[in-house]
C-alpha cells in the first residue's frame, strides 16, 4: 500500500469526453448532439460543441497540462462520429489518426490511457435508422469496436464500452433530456437493451484480435436510493432496481431484476428480449466496473398511479451547482454493496465531480475551494473502502476540462482547468493544483 493505504499501482487519473472537448474539426460527421442543440430550450443558452475546447488542435497543450497534473491515467473517448461518419462502412483514416497520435504521445509522458469506445455521441445516420432503439445498431457498434481496437489494442489495455448506458437509454429515450430527445418509456427500455447487446457483441467481436493484458469493462452512473421515510422503502427498492439494478444484473448476473423485468414485459409486449441476448450477456461479463458517481438519490411512494416510486429534490443540505445533493458517503456505500453482492469485481471510480459557479480572485486564479473539497470528500470515502477490501483500481476526476456539459451547455463548469471560450486559453484552478499535491503525496 501507498500513502493514505491507496494501492502502489493506483490509477491516479481524470477524464475526457470527445463531444465535450474535441470539437468537430477533423472529418467528425454529424452525431445526435447536433440536431438536439437545435430544438429550442434543449440545452442551456442553446450552446453547442461544434467548438468545444478544440481539443483536436489543442492536444499538445492538454497533453503538457496532464503531464504537469502528475497523472498517471487518462481516460478519453473516441468519438464514433469521427472514425466512421456514417456509422459504418469504410473508417476515415484521419478519424484513427488522430486516437493514434493521443495514444502515443499518451504513452510517451508515462501516462496510461483508457479508451472509451461510446459516451453518448451516436452517429446522426445511425440514429435516422432507430438509433439505440435498433438492434443493427449494436451490431455496427461491434464492428467499430473492433476497427478501433485493432488500430490501438497493441497500445491500450484498458477498454471501457460503454460511459453510462443507463442515461443514453432513460434520459436520450426516456425522458427526453440528453439526445436525441425521445421520450418514451418503451423506446428507453429497448435502448437499454440493445446498449447492453452492444456491449456483449463488441466483446465477442474483439475477442479473436485480444491480446494479453486486455481488459474490457463498463462504465455505469449508479446512486445509492434512500427512502424519505420508513414508509417509503418498497419506493426505495423499485427505485433501485430501476436506477441500479436494471444494468447491473445483466452485465454482471446476466439476467434483469425479475420484479422490473415482470413490468416491462407487461407495459411493454413489443420489446424484443430473447433468450441469446441474455446467454451474450454471460459470456461478457465485464473484467472490470467503472463507477461514475455524482449524487444520491431520494425517493417516496408513487404520486401516480403507474409509477413504482417518485424522486424527491433535496430542498436543504448541500447542493452543487445543478441542484444536486453533495453526498461523499454514498460511493462508499456503492463502493461496498457492488464488493459484497455483486463477486468483489475489480473497480474504477470513472468519474466523480461537481459543477458549481465560479470565481477569478484578483490574481487571475480560479477559485473553487467547493470542488476540492468535494472530491477531497469522495476520495476519503474511496479511501476507506479500499481499507475495508475493495478491489479499487483508479480514481478519475470529471473532468480535465470545462467543456460541453451536455444539456447544460457550459453554464456549469466541471473541470479543473478552466477554458476561455473565446480564446480557449486555458487556467488551471485552485482544484488542478489541489489535485496534482495529491497525487504526488499518494493519497490525501
Amino acid at each position: 500500500m501507498g500513502a493514505a493505504g491507496f494501492p502502489d499501482d493506483f490509477l491516479w487519473g481524470v477524464s475526457g469526453a470527445a463531444h465535450c472537448v474535441e470539437g468537430a474539426a477533423g472529418g467528425r460527421a454529424e452525431t445526435i448532439w447536433e440536431p438536439f442543440c437545435r430544438r429550442p430550450g434543449a440545452v442551456r443558452d442553446a450552446a453547442t460543441a461544434e467548438t468545444a475546447c478544440d481539443q483536436v488542435h489543442r492536444w499538445d497543450e492538454d497533453l503538457q497540462t496532464l503531464r504537469r497534473l502528475a497523472v498517471n491515467a487518462y481516460r478519453f473517448s473516441v468519438a464514433w462520429a469521427r472514425v466512421f461518419p456514417s456509422g459504418t462502412g469504410g473508417a476515415n483514416p484521419a478519424g484513427l489518426d488522430h486516437y493514434q497520435r493521443v495514444t502515443d504521445s499518451l504513452l510517451a509522458a508515462g501516462i496510461r490511457p483508457l479508451a472509451v469506445l461510446y459516451h453518448w455521441d451516436l452517429p446522426q445516420a445511425l440514429e435516422e435508422s432507430g438509433g439505440w432503439r435498433n438492434r443493427d445498431t449494436a451490431r455496427r457498434f461491434a464492428d467499430y469496436a473492433a476497427c478501433v481496437y485493432r488500430a490501438l489494442g497493441d497500445r491500450i489495455s484498458l477498454w471501457v464500452t460503454h460511459h453510462d448506458p443507463w442515461a443514453s437509454a432513460f434520459h436520450g429515450y426516456g425522458s427526453g433530456r440528453l439526445a436525441p430527445g425521445v421520450r418514451s418509456e418503451e423506446a428507453a427500455v429497448g435502448a437499454a437493451h440493445v446498449l447492453l447487446l452492444s456491449h456483449a457483441l463488441a466483446v465477442q467481436a474483439c475477442a479473436p484480435l485480444r491480446r494479453a493484458g486486455s481488459a474490457f469493462g463498463v462504465a455505469l452512473g449508479l446512486a445509492p436510493v434512500r427512502p424519505e421515510t420508513p414508509q417509503d422503502e418498497e419506493a426505495a427498492h423499485w427505485a433501485d432496481a430501476y436506477l441500479n439494478r436494471w444494468l447491473l444484473d445483466p452485465l454482471l448476473r446476466g439476467r434483469y431484476p425479475e420484479e422490473l423485468l415482470e413490468v416491462y414485459t407487461a407495459r411493454h409486449p413489443r420489446w424484443d428480449l430473447r433468450a441469446e441476448d441474455l446467454e451474450a450477456f454471460g459470456r461478457a461479463r465485464p473484467d472490470f466496473l467503472g463507477v461514475n458517481y455524482f449524487t444520491s438519490r431520494q425517493v417516496r411512494r408513487p404520486d401516480g398511479r403507474d409509477s413504482l416510486f417518485s424522486f424527491v429534490q433535496p430542498a436543504a443540505g448541500r447542493l452543487t451547482g445543478t441542484g444536486w445533493e453533495i453526498d461523499p458517503e454514498g460511493l462508499h456505500e456503492l463502493l461496498l454493496r457492488l464488493h459484497r453482492e455483486y463477486g468483489n469485481p475489480e473497480l474504477l471510480v470513472t468519474a466523480n465531480g461537481a459543477g458549481f459557479e465560479e470565481a477569478r480572485s484578483e490574481e487571475g486564479i480560479v477559485e473553487d475551494r467547493e470542488r476540492i473539497a468535494f472530491l477531497a470528500e469522495h476520495l476519503e470515502q474511496a479511501h476507506r473502502a479500499v481499507r475495508e477490501g475493495v478491489r479499487l483500481r483508479g480514481f478519475f476526476p470529471w473532468a480535465l476540462l470545462d467543456g460541453f456539459e451536455w444539456s447544460f451547455g457550459y453554464s456549469r463548469p466541471f473541470g479543473l482547468v478552466a477554458v476561455d471560450r473565446q480564446t480557449m486559453a486555458r487556467t488551471w484552478k485552485r482544484s488542478a493544483w489541489w489535485y496534482r499535491d495529491t497525487i504526488e503525496a499518494g493519497g490525501l
